[in-house]
């Protein structure tokens, strides 16, 4: 599994200061020196086929070893403007490269033939975005690799929309034998399976333990739970607009949860209604369209029949079934992986504590990274540690290995109304450790 394949033969630097080119990159003794002159910043376009150019920044790339491991910097949410002043506090002392993918909810439609006063503009929804991560990882592999066949870690951070393809490029971009490749993942408050905003996802179905739950999710018939996050609620608002289509939260480049097993649901003609509402609804338009078949004198004998007039059920949704990932013939691994979630927020001051936590459900960044950090433990315990024991009779470090592989990291309560990697706090403090660890300062 690849990500779509890349058009682009060149690119075309738009706005630099004095810069050496790459192939005169010099050697920096001390790269934790956050550099403010012009010369260690630079932003390139590089096409995208059809549809324009995606925008790279480079932060402390050239005057650096090229042996230092290379930061990938996707943006939680869509940037209007490249800019010095751009990249997270934390990230500062690290070459890093930003790839300032497009998602937009709309676009103007395209001028009439013959009218060059209004600019082209293409349409920003799902799929431009995976695009954009594509053809801009295509240029960083094309220059900034080291020379020869000498080694150089990549490692991918991002939150919250950015984590959903930082995470799809991380699981299939890390091949270990390949001397410029993806090695590692940072993501925080990351959309992992959007499928999960859908009413009929299991998530939003399993029956809450506590009454308080049970009753706020019964007063949400057809609707999706966000536990009061108000940046989720955000992104179900604005989701028709990003995706355009509801089959198009079923791409495994969207939801890279999707990877490992099926969805477990049919895909729904809505974004927001349930398979079961719909199917009331299009009951009782039928029944309008016919009135006939009420008045008629021969149904006067279903009066007492009140079954006769029950909605139809709607079909039993398929099972879930594991996926194998990565493929047995490719050369892809599970990346070295630390996934960071906050809980959903407290419940208000005049509520009862609870004396025990339940089980997360809903839709939350709780459950997206605990159901997406099962996934990848289960995948490295099946295709890694178990055909390794049948083979390797030396081997003694499988006893964890799934775990030390794929962190979860809960930073506690919170809205996270303007969090990031770059905000301070336990965030900061978990991501510029795991940056130490990597870089090994």
């Amino acid at each position: 599994m690849r990500w779509p394949p890349c058009l682009s033969k060149r690119a075309i630097i738009f706005r630099t200061s004095p810069i050496q080119p790459f192939c005169a990159r010099r050697d920096q003794p001390d790269p934790r020196r956050w550099h403010s002159t012009g010369s260690d910043f630079q932003t390139i376009e590089t096409p995208c086929g059809a549809s324009g150019s995606v925008s790279i920044s480079l932060y402390n790339v050239v005057n650096q070893k090229t042996s230092t491991p290379l930061l990938i910097y996707l943006p939680p949410f869509p940037t209007p403007q490249p800019s010095l002043n751009f990249l997270p506090r934390l990230l500062h002392p690290y070459p890093t490269a930003v790839i300032h993918y497009r998602w937009a909810s709309s676009s103007h439609p395209p001028p009439p033939d013959g009218d060059d006063s209004s600019p082209f503009t293409y349409p920003l929804h799902w799929p431009n975005p995976v695009h954009d991560v594509a053809f801009g990882y295509e240029w960083i592999i094309k220059n900034l690799s080291p020379p020869g066949l000498s080694r150089r870690d990549i490692l991918v951070l991002s939150s919250h929309l950015g984590a959903s393809l930082a995470t799809s490029l991380a699981l299939t971009e890390c091949h270990p034998h390949r001397p410029f490749a993806v090695r590692g993942l940072a993501a925080y408050n990351g959309i992992y399976n959007w499928t999960m905003f859908l009413p009929d996802h299991r998530a939003n179905r399993t029956k809450p333990r506590s009454r308080a739950a049970a009753r706020e999710k019964a007063e949400s018939f057809g609707a999706v739970s966000d536990q009061g996050c108000s940046v989720l609620a955000d992104l179900a608002g604005k989701m028709p607009g990003l995706f355009a289509r509801p089959d198009r939260l079923f791409d495994v480049f969207a939801s890279p949860a999707l990877m490992f097993q099926t969805s477990g649901m049919d895909v729904p003609k809505s974004f927001t209604r349930s398979t079961e509402l719909a199917s009331q609804i299009d009951w009782l338009a039928s029944l309008q369209s016919s009135p006939t078949c009420l008045t008629s004198p021969d149904n006067n004998h279903r009066e007492n029949s009140p079954d006769e007039f029950k909605p139809p059920k709607p079909p039993a949704p398929p099972r879930r079934a594991a996926l194998i990932f990565p493929p047995r013939t490719s050369t892809l691994k599970i990346p070295d992986t630390t996934l960071l979630y906050t809980r959903p927020p407290a419940p208000p001051t005049g509520a009862k504590r609870k004396s025990r936590r339940t089980k997360p459900w809903g839709n939350t960044f709780e459950t997206q990274a605990l159901e997406l950090g099962g996934l990848m433990r289960r995948s490295v315990e099946k295709l890694e540690v178990k055909e390794r024991r049948v083979w390797d009779e030396d081997f003694e470090d499988w006893e964890g290995m799934a775990e030390k592989r794929v962190r979860l990291v809960d930073v506690g309560q919170g809205d996270d109304a303007a969090g990031g990697l770059g905000d301070g706090g336990l965030v900061e403090d978990f991501v510029s450790q795991w940056l130490r660890q990597k870089y090994g300062y």
